[in-house]
C-alpha cells in the first residue's frame, strides 16, 4: 500500500531533493524501509546534468507514495487554450 504524502510544489518541498527526501521519509514512517532504499537508490543513479526530467521524479515517487500535489500549475497546452 501506497503510503499518503502531500507536496507543496510552490514551497521548498517542491525542490528534487526535497521531492524524493519527503517521499522516502512517508515511505519509512510507514513502515516500508525496503521502497524507501529502492527510490532513494533510484533517485543516485539519475545523472547530474540530464536524461531524467522533474516530471520523470514526480512519476517516480508516485509509483511508491501516494501524492496530493499542492500549488500544481496546469500542463502548458492547457494554458494555451
Amino acid at each position: 500500500m501506497r503510503p499518503p504524502v502531500t507536496i507543496d510544489l510552490a514551497a521548498p518541498e517542491g525542490n528534487v531533493f526535497a521531492l524524493v527526501g519527503k517521499a522516502c521519509a512517508s515511505l519509512e514512517e510507514a513502515g516500508q524501509p525496503v521502497q524507501a532504499k529502492a527510490l532513494r537508490e533510484w533517485f543516485r543513479t539519475v545523472p547530474p546534468l540530464g536524461g531524467v526530467s522533474y516530471d520523470d521524479v514526480r512519476r517516480m515517487v508516485e509509483q511508491y507514495c501516494d501524492v496530493t500535489w499542492l500549488n500544481e500549475h496546469p500542463p502548458r497546452e492547457a494554458q494555451l487554450e
